[in-house]
């Protein structure tokens, strides 16, 4: 058995989501100060140009470096789900639907992203079972405990989708400067705080994952060292026909066989 854990690359995963997380509190933070900005500039309120440039300035910065962040940890997840699916194969798991290349591939097929990662996510989840030491297409499909799984990816789903209506309001040209940037403010804090959640359910999914299929691995060993070793084969000996071993003759009461006969004399020389 060739197996190899992904409990290294789960924390990397979780160290790169919780960076990504402070820095999206960050984003939050500077939105909810942009908006204050924005309101006080509605109400009438005196606001310097330098304010405005200082505010729109440290709103790029940490959502740029939000991004990165968030750029780093997509690979590092990805990176852990291969592992995850190439071990569930190594722990002797057949007729799975997902390869680890395609594990990761689905995530950039249009469309179809929508759908294939969670089933990815749910077929692994399925696969590491530690009640089940090898699974079937059936009881991966009647799997149970898969729920987090599944509020992940509805959270996730629900953040990005709330994104696009950022881009919505962006081009939005029939209403005033401060309606649009107040409205996207608005927008932007709600789909941070949505991607918030979905990243400590992320966290949950790959702790929980990565034990599943490190206890699995675990009792597929025990099992198998607690198995009684077969004795070593002996081959046996080759006895000629009428052989009888010595000593043997005297202890069970037999007579010795007869000498061989002596060979005959040599003719006398001349």
């Amino acid at each position: 058995m060739n197996y190899q854990s992904a409990a290294t690359r789960s924390r990397v995963v979780i160290a790169l989501l919780c960076v990504w997380i402070a820095s999206a509190i960050g984003l939050v933070v500077v939105n909810l100060l942009r908006l204050d900005l924005v309101n006080r500039v509605a109400s009438g309120q005196p606001v310097t140009l330098d304010e405005a440039r200082a505010s729109d300035s440290l709103v790029s910065g940490v959502g740029l470096a939000s991004v990165g962040v968030y750029v780093l940890a997509g690979i590092a997840v990805l990176m852990w789900l291969h592992r995850v699916v190439s071990s569930n194969q190594s722990l002797g798991e057949r007729y799975l639907r997902f390869s680890p290349g395609f594990a990761v591939g689905c995530w950039f097929i249009p469309f179809a992203n929508l759908v294939f990662p969670y089933q990815a996510f749910r077929e692994a989840w399925a696969a590491s079972d530690p009640a089940l030491p090898w699974s079937t297409p059936d009881t991966r499909r009647h799997s149970r405990g898969s729920g987090l799984v599944l509020a992940w990816w509805l959270t996730f789903i629900v953040g990005s989708l709330t994104g696009l209506a950022t881009i919505g309001f962006g081009r939005n040209s029939d209403v005033d400067v401060l309606t649009r940037v107040r409205s996207i403010t608005y927008i932007s804090v709600v789909q941070e705080a949505i991607h918030l959640a979905a990243a400590l359910l992320l966290i949950a999914v790959v702790t929980r994952l990565t034990s599943r299929q490190d206890q699995k691995a675990q009792s597929m060993l025990a099992a198998a060292l607690a198995q009684p070793t077969a004795p070593a084969y002996a081959a046996p000996a080759v006895v000629r026909p009428g052989f009888i071993p010595p000593g043997f003759a005297e202890q069970a009461g037999m007579s010795p066989p007869p000498p061989p006969p002596a060979p005959p004399a040599p003719p006398p020389l001349r």
